[in-house]
């Protein structure tokens, strides 16, 4: 939110929602859960859907910060109403229209995430209680992690990472990290945890990490470390940290290829190698320059795309090559 963080970098708001493209369309999500699908050409809008109006839909502290999960024909979305006992909702990309409705679960910050788990396509909502996945098609429910750390009161914003079958997803405000291996035997579902740990390292308040050879890369730190937080590695199957590096703060990073591309809260792009065995710091940019007079942060993720990154702050945009 704005105000937070340590100045100059303590003004503009903070993480909201990243719009998704497909076939012509764009779907974009607002702060006060207005979804609409515009012509990718001029901006027209094709349609639009008022959650609140329409299915009772509410935020929590902070509005919504769940981008439109879209997977093909599909957009997913947590509704959080209080009215309906089938919040976890499939809109058809065509029309908005909703296609399937399950679960009574309340929202969190997280953008859902679709995976390919034994064999069958789902998604998987990060919901106040644990992990929910269901089935992309029909809505049917697969299988609940439920968190090892109790359920979100304040907030949680990293989406869940699938690497295989092992889930793995992190809270921060006293929370931690946890994973677990997913199994389909006899048309069973089974959750089985591989670990939980507690501590500022394991900690993440929106930063979603990524997943590369077995091993979870990710900026984790508490509402108090800001700047500070670090760039961690850690082994997905036993939660062991490999290596930890400061001052990255809270900014976000995407994998390009075989490298790790981190913008830092303080508007460097840093590209990294991702080695369990060390911290290899392949280039750095500052793509941003912040002062007293004009402060500013990055509180997102860059983008990548056709050789050019993208990146934004709470000044402005650049594109690099």
């Amino acid at each position: 939110a704005g105000g937070a963080g340590t100045a100059p970098y303590d003004t503009g708001d903070g993480p909201r929602t990243t719009p998704s493209v497909r076939d012509g369309r764009v779907i974009a999500f607002s702060g006060l859960m207005q979804l609409v699908c515009m012509n990718f050409t001029n901006g027209s809008i094709l349609w639009s859907n008022n959650l609140p109006a329409a299915y009772g839909a509410s935020t929590i502290t902070w509005e919504n910060a769940a981008s439109p999960c879209l997977d093909n024909d599909l957009v997913f979305v947590n509704l959080n109403s209080s009215t309906n006992n089938q919040n976890l909702v499939a809109f058809r990309l065509a029309d908005g229209s909703p296609a399937w409705s399950s679960q009574n679960e309340n929202v969190t910050h997280t953008t859902p995430a679709v995976a390919t788990i034994q064999g069958l396509r789902q998604v998987i909502f990060a919901t106040q209680t644990g992990l929910v996945s269901l089935d992309r098609t029909t809505g049917a429910l697969l299988w609940k992690f439920t968190y090892p750390f109790g359920s979100i009161g304040t907030s949680m914003g990293a989406s869940p990472v699938v690497y295989s079958n092992i889930v793995y997803c992190t809270a921060s405000y006293g929370k931690g990290a946890a994973a677990a291996q997913i199994t389909l035997s006899n048309s069973m579902w089974t959750v089985t945890q591989l670990f939980y740990k507690t501590g500022p390292i394991y900690r993440s308040i929106w930063m979603s990490p990524v997943c590369y050879q077995g091993f979870i890369y990710t900026l984790a730190g508490d509402n108090s470390t800001y700047l500070g937080a670090p760039l961690n590695c850690i082994e997905l199957s036993t939660g062991n940290l490999m290596w930890t590096t400061n001052n990255f703060g809270m900014g976000g990073l995407i994998l390009v290829n075989t490298n790790l591309l981190v913008l830092t809260e303080k508007g460097q792009l840093v590209l990294v190698q991702p080695n369990p065995d060390a911290y290899v710091e392949l280039a750095r940019y500052q793509a941003f320059q912040f002062s007293a007079g004009a402060p500013g942060k990055c509180w997102n993720s860059p983008a990548f795309s056709n050789g050019r990154i993208y990146a934004r702050s709470t000044q402005g945009g650049i594109c690099l090559d």
